[in-house]
Formats: structure tokens, sequence, C-alpha cells
């Protein structure tokens, strides 16, 4: 069901997780559908923050 940012359901029963992933699912597979397989692009960034010396 959650295979990423199980952090983001704490405090939720699996009844509302249930119904979070099912409406998520019709929201994006129609988007992510190509070729009988679901593809789910992502990017990773990677930020470097610097304090200015005061």
């Amino acid at each position: 069901m959650a295979h990423f940012g199980g952090d983001y359901f704490d405090g939720l029963s699996q009844e509302q997780i249930r119904r979070i992933c099912r409406e998520t699912s019709q929201i994006v597979v129609p988007k992510l559908w190509k070729e009988d397989a679901i593809y789910a692009d992502y990017k990773r960034l990677r930020i470097e923050a610097v304090k200015p010396r005061s």
C-alpha cells in the first residue's frame, strides 16, 4: 500500500490510509499508465545551504 512516506500517515487509521491511497491512485494512474504499466518518475534534489557570516 504505502511504499514511501510512512511518516505522512502517522496517527491515521488503516482505513484512512487505504482511502488516501485509493484516491491518490485514481488521480495519478491515468497520467502515469503507459504500455500496461505504471511509470512513476521522480527527481532527487540535492541542496546545500550556507549561512552567511554575520
